[in-house]
């Protein structure tokens, strides 16, 4: 059984990290070390990943669906 709210809020995490990815490349900000921008998205989509998997398991494409598994 898919868990469609799991999913999208996996998605949802990948789209923002690529979002903020996409800015601070822009803005030539990746290439002088660990963004401190881009290392906090990374720190709030860890804590929510361990979230999901204490809720879930770690989500499998059986669990989540293909693209949300991807994102994980």
């Amino acid at each position: 059984m898919i868990q469609d709210g799991i999913a999208g809020q996996l998605i949802a995490l990948a789209e923002n990290d690529l979002r903020v990815r996409e800015i601070l490349l822009t803005e030539n900000s990746l290439s002088k070390g660990y963004n401190p921008k881009m290392e906090q998205v990374h720190r709030q989509n860890a804590a929510q990943l361990r979230v999901i998997i204490s809720q879930i398991g770690w989500p499998t494409q059986a669990r989540v669906g293909e693209k949300a598994s991807d994102a994980a």
